[in-house]
C-alpha cells in the first residue's frame, strides 16, 4: 500500500539528495560501502542516495548484489506502476541492463506479479542464464501453470551442473523438477526425484509433505503412511502445541493420516486419529490464539507507538519488538505467502521512513521543513497499515485453524457413517461414494 503522500515523499527526497549531502566530503571509495551499510540497516532512502552517487560517479565499483539492492530499494519505496516504469527504463537505457532485468524479474516474482515478471525473464540473454536464472524461470512457469516449460528449464539446468555446483543447488534442481512433475500429475516420476534427496539435504524435511501427497494421489497409501509418520514424529519431538511455525504442516499431516485410515476402512484407527487431531487443535488454539489466555497471540495496544520508534532492522531482535517476529512466524504458517511478503515490505518501508525522519531532524535545515511534515504524515499512515495487516492476519489465521477443526469433526462423522454402511456395499462402492470427499480433501490441502 503506497499513498499519494508517499509518492510525493519519494520524489522530493530524490530532489533533496544533493542539498543533504552537498556539504559532506565523501570519497568515491566510500560511496558503495555507505550505500551497502545503509541498505543493511534498513535506511533505504540514504541507501538510494548513495547508490545514485555510485551509479553516476563510480559505476565500476558496483557488483550484481548492489544492483539487486538498488532494485529492492526501488521496489519497496516506489508505488508498483513507478517501479515497473523504472525497470523498463533501466532495461532499455541503463548502465546495467541485464542485471536490472534479472533482479526486476526476481522482485516481481516475489511480489506475485507473474505476468509482468514474464516479460523480463524471457528476454534475458543467454550470457546471463546462470543456474539462478533457471530456478527463477522454472518457478515462475510453475506458478502460471506452464508445467512443460518448467520441465524443459529444469532439464537445461541439470545439463549445466558441474563438479563445482553446490549440493544445495543440485538438490534444488531435483526439488523444482519434482514439483513440475507433480503439477503434471506424474506422481511416480515426482517421487523418484524427491527420493534423490538425502536426509541431510536442506530440502529433505520441507518436501516430506509433498512426497506423502504424491503417494496419496497415486494411492500408494502404505508409502504415504510411512512418510507421514516421519513428518509427525519430527514435530511431536518439538512440543508442537506451543510451536507456531510449521504447525499447519503438522495438522495437515495428522489429518491426512486419519483420512487414509478412513478410506482404508480401518475404522478404529481412523476414529482415534480424528479424535486426537481435534483435541490437539483445541489445545493449540488455547495456547496460542485464545483471547482469554495470557500467552495468546495478540496485537499489543502500544503497537503504533512502538512502530514509530522502529529505526533499524536490528531493533526487531529486541524483546520489545518480539511480537513482530511472532506474527511473522504465525503468518508464515497460517496466512498466505502473499500476506507474509506484504507485511515484510510494509515493515521495511516503515523502518525506512523512520530512519529518514531521524536523518532530516539531525540536519535541522529550514529547506526540509515541509519534507519532514510529509514524512511524519506518511509515518503515521504506514504504522496504521502495518497494524491493520497484523490484525487482519490474526483474524484470517483463526479462520484457517477453525477450518481444520471443522474438518476433523467432519472426519469423525464420515467415519461413523462409513461404519454404518459396512457389509451393505462392496469396498469399490464405498470408495466410489467417497470420491467427492477425496476431492474435497485434496482441495483443502491446497494440492
Amino acid at each position: 500500500m503506497r499513498s499519494l503522500v508517499s509518492v510525493l515523499i519519494f520524489l522530493e527526497f530524490t530532489f533533496s539528495a544533493q542539498s543533504i549531502w552537498a556539504a559532506k566530503d565523501i570519497k568515491a571509495s566510500e560511496i558503495v560501502t555507505e550505500a551497502q551499510s545503509s541498505f543493511m540497516r534498513g535506511d533505504l532512502f540514504n541507501a538510494h542516495r548513495f547508490y545514485v552517487l555510485a551509479y553516476e560517479k563510480t559505476p565500476q565499483a558496483l557488483d550484481p548484489k548492489d544492483i539487486e539492492n538498488i532494485v529492492v530499494t526501488k521496489h519497496i519505496t516506489l508505488p508498483f506502476k513507478q517501479f515497473l516504469a523504472y525497470c523498463k527504463n533501466e532495461v532499455r537505457s541503463g548502465k546495467f541492463k541485464v542485471e536490472t532485468q534479472f533482479y526486476c524479474a526476481k522482485a516481481l516474482v516475489h511480489a506475485e506479479k507473474y505476468m509482468e515478471a514474464l516479460d523480463f525473464i524471457e528476454n534475458i540473454p543467454k550470457s546471463y542464464q546462470r543456474l539462478e536464472y533457471y530456478f527463477l524461470k522454472a518457478s515462475l512457469y510453475l506458478k502460471i501453470n506452464k508445467t512443460q516449460n518448467c520441465l524443459e528449464d529444469m532439464t537445461v539446468a541439470q545439463s549445466k551442473v558441474s563438479e563445482n555446483t553446490s549440493l544445495h543447488f543440485r538438490d534444488l534442481i531435483q526439488v523444482i523438477h519434482a514439483r513440475c512433475l507433480l503439477a503434471e500429475g506424474r506422481y511416480a516420476e515426482a517421487v523418484n526425484k524427491f527420493q534423490t534427496l538425502s536426509v541431510n539435504s536442506d530440502f529433505y524435511l520441507t518436501t516430506l509433505e509433498e512426497q506423502a501427497w504424491a503417494h496419496f494421489k497415486a494411492r500408494n497409501l502404505t508409502s504415504s503412511r510411512d512418510i507421514l509418520k516421519i513428518l509427525v514424529s519430527y514435530f511431536t519431538g518439538q512440543d508442537v502445541k506451543n510451536q507456531i511455525f510449521g504447525a499447519d504442516v503438522y495438522f495437515r499431516a495428522k489429518y491426512l493420516q486419519a483420512y487414509i485410515e478412513l478410506i482404508s476402512e480401518n475404522r478404529d484407527r481412523s476414529r482415534d486419529l480424528f479424535a486426537g487431531l481435534k483435541i490437539e487443535i483445541q489445545r493449540f488454539k488455547k495456547d496460542n490464539i485464545s483471547k482469554n489466555s495470557s500467552k495468546g497471540l495478540a496485537v499489543p495496544r502500544d503497537t503504533l507507538v512502538k512502530l514509530a520508534q522502529l529505526k533499524t532492522y536490528s531493533q526487531l531482535l529486541n524483546k520489545e519488538y518480539d511480537f513482530i517476529g511472532k506474527f511473522r512466524n504465525f503468518m508464515s504458517t497460517w496466512s498466505s505467502v502473499e500476506d507474509s511478503k506484504n507485511l515484510d515490505a510494509d515493515v521495511r518501508y516503515l523502518v525506512a521512513i523512520n530512519s529518514e525522519i531521524n536523518t532530516v531532524q539531525r540536519l535541522k535545515s529550514a529547506e526540509l521543513v515541509d519534507y519532514l511534515k510529509k514524512l511524519k504524515v506518511t509515518q503515521k499512515l504506514q504504522a496504521q497499515v502495518v497494524y491493520r495487516a497484523m490484525e487482519q492476519s490474526l483474524q484470517q489465521s483463526r479462520r484457517n485453524i477453525d477450518s481444520i477443526e471443522f474438518k476433523a469433526n467432519m472426519g469423525q462423522v464420515e467415519n461413523f457413517w462409513a461404519a454404518r454402511t459396512e457389509g451393505k456395499r462392496t469396498l469399490a462402492e464405498v470408495l466410489d461414494s467417497y470420491k467427492r470427499e477425496v476431492t474435497m480433501v485434496e482441495d483443502y490441502l491446497g494440492k
